[in-house]
């Protein structure tokens, strides 16, 4: 009975892990990729309006760059959440969750 508690356990820690969102330089959809350094408009002409645009302040309250999020990419068994950061009109970092 402990073994089974256990594996159950340790089977929900690896999921809750491999949920964890991670950066990645590039991310690719129907053909086309996005990576660091493309624009607004790229972002939007590859992966469409976004679900939720938020504006990134720093300690002061200035904006300092936006945050767009995309939560359903994909069809079928792989989904995905992606967060895209853009700092000077530009990708400065992009965040990727997959979701089952």
């Amino acid at each position: 009975m402990q073994r089974i508690v256990c594996l159950g356990l340790l089977a929900g820690v690896v999921t809750i892990a491999s949920a964890q969102p991670r950066e990645i330089s590039s991310f690719r959809f129907g053909g086309q990729l996005i990576q660091l350094g493309d624009s607004r408009a790229e972002v939007a002409s590859v992966l469409g309006t976004p679900n939720a645009r938020l504006t990134l302040e720093n300690r002061v309250g200035a904006a300092v760059g936006q945050r767009w999020e995309y939560w359903n990419i994909g069809s079928g068994y792989q989904k995905y959440a992606l967060s895209v950061y853009f700092s000077g009109g530009r990708i400065s970092r992009l965040e990727q969750e997959v979701r089952r």
